[in-house]
């Protein structure tokens, strides 16, 4: 049986709505087991991995972007935690393709998986967007790309 999950992992899941879309019919047992298999929480939090830290660094910088706060060099140092976290992730995601890329059956793991483009967005372009006035955050964004360029092996290589 094929097992799809509807809603992408860290992602809210609505009361009510669809969970899974399965290839056969699934009576009311099956659905629990199902259901009991998924773990929900706060996935945007720093303690809920990779993901949510980067989106928590991004708000710091975002907030100390505000023309109320006007403060770049924090963001600059978020920058500086959120180059981290994207230099330890990059070596596992190019494994993490490489194995998915094995076992094309796995494609509810597949559907689930954030792409090196997709943590690269989330941590830099909201940043880039409201840091545009700053020549301090364009100096440091360009900096992570370029060190990211070096460190991330040739297929999860940033966007410049």
């Amino acid at each position: 049986m094929r097992i799809e999950l509807v809603p992408s992992l860290a992602t809210p899941a609505p009361s009510g709505g669809i969970l899974f879309r399965t290839s056969a019919p699934v009576g009311r047992a099956q659905c629990r087991a199902l259901e009991s298999a998924l773990a929900f929480g706060d996935a945007l939090s720093p303690v809920s991995g990779h993901f949510g830290a980067i989106r928590a660094m991004v708000d710091i910088a975002l907030k100390a972007l505000s023309p109320a706060v006007n403060d770049p060099s924090r963001a600059v140092q978020a920058l500086d935690e959120i180059e981290d976290i994207l230099a330890e992730l990059a070596p596992g995601i190019a494994k993490r393709e490489a194995l998915l890329a094995a076992h094309p059956d796995a494609s509810v793991l597949r559907d689930g998986t954030r792409s090196w483009a997709d943590y690269v967005a989330a941590a830099t372009d909201e940043i880039r967007q409201f840091g545009t006035g700053s020549v301090q955050i364009q100096r440091r964004l360009r900096a992570l790309f370029d060190t990211l360029a070096e460190q991330a092996p040739e297929p999860e290589a940033p966007p410049a």
